[in-house]
């Protein structure tokens, strides 16, 4: 009877110190957060001088933003598609960068 109760003493004491696999999820994050997803926009107006693109684009779950029209902040090195303009229907994805929401990549 003593070794069921320090068996069940042990278990107890192991589960509570040892993570669950099944807490852990089914999927593998190899140390880094999933990329936030692409988003439906389409482009009002590109400003090269100030690095800021116009955009109307559709919900942006992963950055937390309902449909809107607004101007965004470019990433540093982000290539735009040659000849993009007013008008043009793009996929973009938009992500927190030093506290501002930046268009990180763009794509027709």
């Amino acid at each position: 009877m003593k070794f069921r109760i320090i068996l069940a003493a042990t278990a107890l004491a192991l589960a509570a110190t040892t993570p669950s696999l099944f807490a852990q999820g089914s999927m593998h994050h190899h140390g880094h957060a999933p990329s936030p997803a692409m988003t439906a926009a389409e482009v009002r107006a590109i400003d090269p001088g100030t690095n800021r693109i116009t955009l109307r684009h559709e919900a942006a779950q992963d950055a937390g933003m309902p449909a809107m029209t607004m101007a965004f902040g470019m990433a540093k090195g982000l290539a735009l598609p040659a000849g993009l303009k007013a008008g043009d229907k793009v996929q973009v994805r938009i992500e927190d960068v030093g506290g501002t929401p930046t268009v990180t990549r763009l794509t027709r």
